[in-house]
């Protein structure tokens, strides 16, 4: 076990009460424990520079599902099929298309 240094850590006083609380929930045997172990997740939550590295598994997975079908139904609504199961531009987005042309001439 490396040697710890002291130093003093100023807290509101409903601060210092959520932390007495949590650090017992959390089973910690001190709030030095603690408060070392919450300070280390920051600085590796820092250093990755991704958050995604640290959601569970399942809720990114989640989140990519959910995402994906997300982008099927937007794209989706922005094309429609022939007969032959070529993609052609909805009537609306031919009309906008239209008439972003106009503006670029003017």
């Amino acid at each position: 076990m490396s040697k710890k240094e002291k130093f003093p850590l100023y807290l509101s006083p409903e601060k210092k009460a959520i932390l007495e609380r949590r650090y017992q929930e959390d089973g910690s045997r001190s709030i030095t424990a603690f408060i070392e172990r919450a300070v280390d997740f920051y600085l590796d939550y820092l250093s990755a520079n991704d958050a995604g590295l640290f959601l569970p598994t399942s809720i990114k997975s989640y989140l990519d599902g959910r995402l994906g079908q997300l982008e099927e139904r937007l794209s989706s609504r922005h094309l429609r099929h022939d007969e032959r199961g070529q993609a052609k531009l909805r009537p609306s987005q031919k009309h906008a298309q239209r008439d972003a042309g106009r503006h670029d001439k003017e």
